[in-house]
């Protein structure tokens, strides 16, 4: 998630304490938490397809609501497994 934020452009921040990811720019604003399937994008309380999750101390969060609130667009490949993140 750290690589497609700084990818974008979008500042954020972790805290630690609650597992809890901030982002905001240009207008836009992204708040997910570990675990909770549901995310604050730009003021609007909505359902994540997956639950933000930590895995060997790492907070994984969909790239697809990451790069899509901020105006990017993303494509999967399921043939070679692969995302394309486009800003």
């Amino acid at each position: 998630m750290r690589q497609i934020f700084e990818w974008l452009g979008v500042p954020f921040s972790y805290d630690a304490a609650s597992a809890t990811v901030r982002a905001s720019h240009q207008g836009k604003s992204l708040t997910v938490s570990a675990g909770n399937s549901a995310a604050v994008i730009n003021g609007a309380k909505t359902t994540l397809p997956q639950s933000p999750l930590i895995e060997a101390g790492r907070l994984y969060v969909p790239a697809r609501v990451v790069t899509e609130t901020f105006s990017g667009s993303i494509r999967w490949d399921g043939s070679t497994l692969h995302i394309t993140v486009r800003q």
